[in-house]
């Protein structure tokens, strides 16, 4: 099957947990991924994001998320139609135009994913700091885990 994947950390690094999306990217950049996946960083333009993931079959989203949860807490959930179309999406990115708007208005005027999975994080600390804090540095092995399973199903 071989999907075209990408994969995109959106954040900002001078801000504590809400650099968590990049923090992830730079692992993965160390990780050897089949020739099908790309990995992107996009800060926090939701816009941008639409030009990165135009053309790709399936996405994968990793930012933090306030869904009141522990801090570190990892969700992932797939970013349908009904949920962009409520209003839970406005919730979820700490961005000026969070990236579920984007994808929304971007449906109309680009060839987006079909697929499109938020892998996400609840922060403790949004602060100037060019670190994670302890709570979500230690979720940031389990999202590699879940990104590298998405990947191999879209394989089979």
């Amino acid at each position: 099957m071989n999907e075209k994947i990408a994969i995109v950390g959106v954040g900002n690094l001078l801000l504590d947990d809400e650099g968590f999306g990049v923090h992830v990217i730079n692992k993965l950049k160390d990780c050897r991924l089949p020739e099908n996946v790309k990995v992107y960083e996009c800060g926090t333009g939701a816009l941008s994001l639409l030009n990165v993931l135009e053309g790709f079959e399936k996405a994968i989203i990793l930012d933090a998320v306030k869904l009141g949860g522990k801090p570190g807490t990892v969700y992932s959930f797939k970013l349908d139609e009904d949920e962009l179309n409520d209003g839970l999406m406005k919730i979820l990115s700490l961005h000026e135009l969070n990236f579920a708007i984007a994808i929304k208005i971007g449906k109309k005027a680009y060839k987006l994913p079909k697929e499109i999975i938020v892998i996400g994080v609840e922060p403790k600390a949004i602060k100037p700091s060019l670190h994670l804090t302890s709570e979500v540095k230690k979720s940031v092995s389990k999202v590699i885990h879940l990104i590298l399973k998405e990947i191999k199903k879209s394989a089979i």
